[in-house]
């Protein structure tokens, strides 16, 4: 993990007959390893009858409940059945259904994600689809990094109100602090066929800012 601090060029200065008001903005962030895989997959059916298209994807749906890992880190993000067309000489006509049934998960290794994956095969006419498999910080862990820079961001905060003091010979308080918090993932790829193989783990950077006006006497 490594941390590092940005100071945007912004220092706007309000001058009043008894005070001087100085406004900056600060930005401090921290690198740390991604910790869980975060996988999106979807499971596509095509048939005549509705009746075959809820029998594929229930077995899908079975498998998944079934896996102990899944129950802990897998949520369903979707489930759709919809009627195909094709068309004709200018009409439509009906061409059976197409199912669709998507889930969200959070691995610790690709072990865990490939298991899953293996549980259900495409006899049944599933066709397995990979949307994005990419690594990621747990929310716990973004929570405690944010609060650390926070903290951080207070300490820089009085810091600069003692320089501004040492500076300006003035008395400098800190009068208001508002945070902006931004956090940039490391994506890795889009709308490709399972299995796979893990991605390779970055650090992902976190970053706090915050406005801060000081009021010097």
């Amino acid at each position: 993990m490594k941390k590092s601090r940005v100071v945007l060029a912004l220092l706007v200065l309000s001058v009043s007959l008894s005070a001087l008001e100085l406004n900056t903005t600060e930005t401090v962030s921290k690198s740390v390893k991604s910790d869980t895989l975060q996988a999106s997959f979807s499971y596509e059916v095509k048939a005549k009858t509705t009746d075959e298209i809820k029998s594929s994807l229930n077995i899908v749906l079975s498998k998944i409940k079934a896996d102990k890992t899944a129950q802990k880190s897998c949520k369903q993000t979707n489930y759709a059945i919809l009627p195909k067309y094709i068309y004709k000489d200018g009409s439509s006509i009906d061409d059976g259904y197409s199912g669709n049934i998507s889930f969200s998960c959070e691995f610790d290794d690709i072990a865990s994600f490939n298991a899953i994956d293996g549980a259900i095969d495409e006899r049944n006419g599933i066709k397995k689809v990979l949307n994005s498999l990419k690594w990621g910080i747990k929310s716990s862990q973004k929570a405690s990094v944010k609060n650390e820079l926070r903290s951080d961001l207070l300490n820089l905060a009085k810091k600069q109100s003692e320089r501004f003091s040492d500076e300006l010979g003035m008395k400098c308080e800190v009068d208001a602090l508002t945070f902006q918090d931004a956090i940039f993932p490391v994506a890795f790829q889009s709308k490709v066929m399972m299995s796979a193989d893990a991605p390779m783990a970055q650090d992902e950077d976190i970053f706090a800012t915050a406005n801060l006006r000081y009021i010097c006497k």
